[in-house]
């Protein structure tokens, strides 16, 4: 194993192998930067600071048929090989997808066609004996976040540096909306680390004119490694800030991934990540800030944080809360769910570090883990389990949370987080064999809408909804689906 010299790497030496292609095609762009975000819009994973997962569509669905039909480019060896992992943005026309090729495509949701490409340096290819389950390449695996108002997507690609690219360097680069030209790029790997044993896995956020970006380990967690949230200035060089989770000597892990669900941020501009297992797994360790919810500034100060009684158990069984995305509810409560079948309500304003006496109850009884983002459905979340999803009304009254429906037709290893619009909970179901997006009644999680595409989907997918369609994102493929 090796440590990255970061010091060795320059600026110079990424612009010179960032690439980009600009195609001239009969879309029209001009519907693409504006100063104030609409509605119909989907800037950010789950469409919105505060996570809802609520998105415009006007129009009824009587049943699905792809309206869009995008396809990766096979014209290279590397891009048959080529995958998408985070989920579809969305600005006017335009819809906008990532790959761990380290490839941006802006696509018009209009004629299908591409509008332009950009190549971010040379993808990352993983050295043998590293655990995780993202492989050869692990480039682009977050989704993007973008500023509307700036006119630019900022996102975070693993480059390969060395011999094969098996040294990756993290770096936030920021692409102009209407043609893909280059206008930000600044290294942000945390100091110290083994950056072979980081994922860049959680959704990328902006609070206060910054972009937030969370880092945890590989897939079965090897090597040595620290869960971090970094926030980054999006003008000029000013200082990156970063909170560092189980940073004092001897401690490890706490890995910020959130089933791919990115930080959820509130109108006072404050952070909330959930983080995952770290290596203290004794009653009589020094908690170390692992299994938890964070409250940040967007600067990085920890300003109050939650932990179960069970923190070091939940470690020592890999039971971490960090699984789900911390959902600030309109009555003004959050909600959070990880591997433990317990749904936490905690209060914001006062998350109350190891409570044994927190509002809990039980919810993916029998499905398993929450995993990403919710949707809400007004008074209504949507959970996803890893078996199913349950929707549940969460009081600050006992019962606490009781459950109104559960659906386990929205099952398998691609299954991912539900979104809303229409009228309709939205979800993807996939496996080996193929995918399913399922359109599901809120009252009572019944299916009215399905439709299988075939394609091998991705862990955690999540539609999008943008330019009056529910868009997917399977590994080579974008679709979307309209009222008709």
């Amino acid at each position: 194993m090796r440590n990255v010299q970061r010091a060795t790497l320059s600026i110079a030496l990424t612009v010179a192998t960032v690439f980009g292609v600009t195609a001239a095609v009969a879309a029209s762009v001009h519907s693409v930067v504006r100063a104030v975000v609409p509605a119909a819009d989907w800037t950010t994973y789950h469409h919105d600071a505060l996570r809802t997962g609520d998105g415009s569509i006007t129009g009824t669905f009587k049943s699905l048929k792809a309206r869009l039909n995008w396809h990766l480019p096979t014209s290279s060896p590397s891009q048959k090989n080529d995958q998408i992992y985070g989920s579809p943005l969305v600005v006017g026309d335009t819809a906008f997808v990532t790959t761990l090729e380290n490839r941006v495509y802006a696509i018009s949701t209009v004629t299908g066609r591409t509008i332009w490409e950009r190549g971010l340096g040379e993808r990352y290819t993983q050295p043998g004996g590293v655990c995780g389950d993202i492989k050869p390449n692990t480039g682009i695996v977050s989704t993007p976040v973008i500023d509307e108002g700036r006119g630019e997507l900022f996102v975070v690609a693993a480059v390969g540096t060395g011999p094969g690219g098996t040294n990756p360097v993290h770096r936030l680069f920021g692409l102009s909306l209407a043609n893909g030209r280059l206008l930000f790029d600044r290294g942000v790997d945390p100091p110290g680390q083994q950056i072979i044993y980081l994922l860049q896995r959680p959704g990328l956020a902006i609070a206060s004119g910054r972009v937030i970006i969370g880092f945890g380990g590989n897939g079965g967690d090897c090597g040595s490694y620290h869960g971090w949230v970094v926030s980054v200035p999006e003008t000029g060089s000013a200082p990156i800030d970063r909170y560092e989770v189980a940073s004092k000597p001897g401690q490890g892990k706490g890995a910020v991934w959130m089933g791919g669900g990115a930080p959820t941020v509130d109108k006072a501009g404050n952070i909330y990540v959930a983080d995952g297992n770290g290596n203290a797994t004794s009653s009589s360790d020094a908690y170390d800030f692992s299994d938890a919810v964070l409250k940040l500034t967007p600067t990085m100060h920890l300003i109050d944080w939650f932990a179960p009684t069970t923190w070091y158990s939940d470690n020592l069984g890999d039971l971490d809360l960090g699984t789900g995305v911390p959902q600030l509810l309109p009555d003004g409560l959050l909600l959070q769910v990880g591997k433990t079948q317990t749904g936490y309500v905690l209060n914001p304003s006062h998350l109350g570090h190891i409570d044994a006496s927190v509002r809990t109850f039980t919810i993916c009884s029998g499905l398993g883990d929450g995993v990403g983002g919710d949707a809400l459905v007004g008074s209504l979340v949507v959970v996803p389990c890893d078996g199913g999803l349950d929707a549940v009304r969460v009081t600050a009254t006992s019962p606490y949370g009781t459950t109104v429906w559960t659906q386990t037709a929205v099952t398998g290893s691609g299954t991912g987080p539900p979104v809303y619009a229409a009228g309709t909970v939205w979800a993807i179901a996939g496996s080996n064999s193929g995918s399913t997006l399922y359109g599901l009644n809120p009252n009572d999680g019944t299916i009215r809408l399905q439709f299988a595409y075939g394609a091998t989907q991705n862990h955690f997918p999540t539609p999008a909804v943008g330019d009056n369609m529910v868009l997917v994102a399977s590994n080579t493929q974008l679709l979307g689906f309209g009222p008709n």
